[in-house]
């Protein structure tokens, strides 16, 4: 375990930008496919629709040292904190219970990757190699976790993230962004080199958001729940503005996720259900069909492939397929 110090890159500035220069067509490419998928959605309202639950009558079968070291138990989810998932591997805070719990839809077992000294956190994040990313808040740090739930590399400065409340990969490279509570910026950090920008540290000290609740991140942007002012502003990797959405919509929102062609979906405390809203903001947001009795208290959300997965307190976790499906 190690912390990871931060650097200055402006001596490597140059040489990078002979490297960079090159991929801008890329990138541009890639924001002509994002949009052009985008498009395809343009006149479909989003459904959702549950099709599986981990809730207080879900038994899962216990597997490994962490439930008392007795193995062929049953648990039981007890406080749906926070959630994310790839495939059949699912990761949930369980406040209650205090641990980080491992869950497989395919053998419907759940373990304890790791216990957390402050579980009352919504920060986790799993990458495509099932990298699990947590939020610390006792330790005031990010914790990377790997599939024995060892820390093996610990994201953690106390003057440019004392507070951290959530966590984040953009398409970069693997670059983690971390959102900070109290200072209300994000540290950006290189995985292997450490911190390297701070998005709201500008010469004004512009705060990014008035109370920074939780964030989503694209290849090119960073969406911050602003719970403060009630709405979501996206952010570029630059820390410049690109919109506001749910100005008008939001009431108390609570959670945020962002698919892969680029619809944002927020649950707040309105009681009509996720508000959807496409990147490009060509058209206005609209609550997705059935979705307004899926919970009534939505703590976190997470958008996996064609899957939106709701973490939804003593509820537990929903999982719900979003229709239109994205474009292959």
């Amino acid at each position: 375990m190690y912390y990871v110090p931060i650097i200055n890159r402006r001596a490597i500035q140059v040489s990078l930008l002979l490297a960079i220069l090159p991929l801008l067509n890329v990138c541009a490419s890639l924001d002509t496919v994002l949009y052009a998928e985008q498009s395809a959605l343009d006149d479909s309202v989003a459904s959702v629709t549950v099709i599986q639950e981990i809730g207080p009558g879900t038994m899962l079968h216990t597997r490994g040292s962490g439930f008392g070291g007795v193995m062929g138990q049953t648990y039981t989810l007890g406080y749906a904190a926070a959630v994310a998932a790839r495939g059949n591997d699912v990761f949930v805070v369980d406040r209650l219970a205090g641990n980080l719990i491992h869950i497989s839809l395919t053998l419907n077992e759940a373990r304890v990757l790791t216990t957390l000294p402050d579980p009352n956190t919504h920060g986790v994040y799993v990458a495509r190699d099932l990298t699990v990313y947590v939020v610390d808040k006792f330790n005031r740090a990010v914790r990377e976790l790997n599939d024995a739930g060892q820390t093996t590399r610990l994201y953690a400065d106390p003057t440019l993230m004392p507070a951290p409340v959530d966590v984040a990969e953009t398409g970069w490279g693997g670059d983690i962004v971390v959102a900070d509570a109290l200072n209300s910026q994000l540290v950006m950090f290189d995985a292997l080199a450490g911190a390297f920008d701070v998005i709201g540290s500008s010469d004004s000290r512009q705060s990014l958001a008035q109370t920074m609740h939780a964030i989503a991140a694209t290849r090119n942007s960073v969406y911050v729940l602003d719970t403060g002012i009630g709405e979501v502003t996206r952010f570029g990797l630059r820390g410049n503005p690109i919109g506001n959405y749910g100005e008008d919509e939001l009431q108390m929102p609570t959670a945020l996720a962002v698919d892969r062609c680029g619809r944002l979906f927020i649950a707040d405390q309105s009681g009509q259900g996720i508000l959807v809203s496409l990147s490009d903001m060509m058209l206005p947001a609209a609550r997705a069909q059935n979705s307004a009795m899926i919970a009534d208290e939505i703590t976190d959300l997470w958008v996996d492939e064609d899957f939106l997965y709701v973490a939804a307190g003593t509820q537990g976790i929903k999982i719900l397929l979003i229709e239109p499906r994205c474009p292959a």
